[in-house]
């Protein structure tokens, strides 16, 4: 398990060689936030190399992962959960009949 420390930008600046250190040599994440929200992540080469890899091999965890980086089309997903949460939804021998 990667073992995670969030940090603020400020306390970043005091200490940025040190975090450096941790993710690369401890596999630690050091998630970076602005008014107590993650905005970014520090993370060693051994994590992103482990990450590259899983992508290259799976086009499908490649294509989850863009999908989940599209804003847009994350909020289309989310909007047609709801939708079909509320019950808003058609069965599909009615679509193809149309």
């Amino acid at each position: 398990m990667i073992s995670t420390i969030d940090t603020s930008l400020i306390e970043l600046r005091s200490n940025l060689s040190s975090f450096i250190e941790q993710a690369h040599y401890t596999d630690t994440q050091i998630r970076l936030t602005r008014h107590n929200k993650p905005i970014a992540r520090i993370v060693g080469e051994n994590f992103m190399h482990s990450l590259e890899l899983l992508l290259d091999q799976d086009p499908g965890l490649q294509e989850t992962l863009q999908i989940m980086l599209d804003t847009n089309m994350l909020e289309q997903i989310n909007q047609s959960q709801k939708e079909i949460q509320r019950g808003e939804v058609r069965p599909l021998t009615e679509l193809l009949t149309e």
